[in-house]
């Protein structure tokens, strides 16, 4: 006889109540097992308010931190940019000095917008506007869009084949912010001349995009955290290829909330696919 399917739940945050009525939040899992020939299905309940409570702090502190540097960031920016604009000319060293500075002023305000950005998701104060979205012109222009990107590092971007004539289900502006993450990673971990395969596909009521690099692959050790905030493969890969660390934990928290899934497959060595998959309009 054939074998029942696993059933696996892990995670499933749930509002539960006390004897004394009070409410609780908790973590349930649930999985099943053969025992004697019989199917027996298995619960684990557990309290996690005061690890929310922990996050909570954590959050707003970090929100916190984040809005106060914006301040002192901006005055910090248009400084340099006076000092490049009005000082007149400037000896090499000097100007080489200032051009840091500019840069990584910059580097410094998309960390901290990336931080807000995640904290509003978390917290349920992003407003997203679903509408339908037509998958073929919606692609070339997010190509189109990021093509100056590519170039900065030496690949192109190329669409693998026609996309399917179809719409989809999403809020216009996140999903290409999420487009553009999965590209402009591509991009960074791709060596020079390579060629970013872009590729859509449809699954019965759901479309699945997806974006292949000729890098070097996710490490084995890095697969379980690759979508968790502040993720490196590589603690100097922050410095080597830029960005926040943010930018797919970002990216999975958007295409959940417009009731789709992200993933990546990868083999160490030959390069990685991620993808997104969403429900046809």
């Amino acid at each position: 006889a054939a074998q029942p399917e696993a059933f696996n739940i892990h995670g499933h945050e749930v509002r539960c109540v006390r004897k004394d009525g009070s409410e609780f939040s908790a973590s349930m899992s649930f999985s099943d097992v053969q025992v004697g020939g019989r199917r027996l299905f298995t619960a684990l309940v557990m309290d996690i308010t005061e690890r929310k409570r922990i996050d909570r702090m954590k959050s707003e502190f970090i929100s916190t931190v984040s809005h106060e540097l914006r301040t002192p960031l901006t005055a910090l920016i248009g400084s340099l940019a006076l000092l490049k604009e009005e000082s007149g000319p400037l000896s090499p060293t000097a100007a080489t000095f200032i051009e840091m500075a500019d840069k990584n002023a910059d580097r410094l305000v998309s960390l901290v917008n990336d931080i807000l950005e995640i904290e509003k998701i978390e917290a349920g104060m992003v407003e997203l506007k679903m509408e339908r979205i037509a998958l073929g012109s919606f692609m070339e222009k997010a190509l189109a869009m990021n093509a100056g990107y590519a170039e900065q590092h030496g690949i192109r971007y190329q669409l693998a084949s026609p996309p399917p004539t179809v719409e989809v289900m999403a809020d216009r502006d996140r999903l290409l912010q999420v487009l553009t993450n999965l590209l402009s990673n591509a991009a960074k971990y791709s060596p020079s001349s390579e060629v970013v395969s872009v590729r859509a596909e449809r699954l019965d009521n759901r479309v699945k995009i997806s974006v292949t690099d000729c890098g070097p692959g996710v490490p084995d050790e890095f697969r379980s955290r690759i979508f968790g905030k502040f993720a490196q493969a590589d603690t100097s890969d922050t410095t080597k290829k830029g960005g926040s660390g943010l930018g797919l934990a970002i990216s999975k928290a958007l295409v959940e909330a417009m009731n789709g899934q992200i993933g990546y497959d990868s083999a160490v060595g030959a390069g990685a696919t991620f993808y997104i998959v969403l429900p046809v309009a």
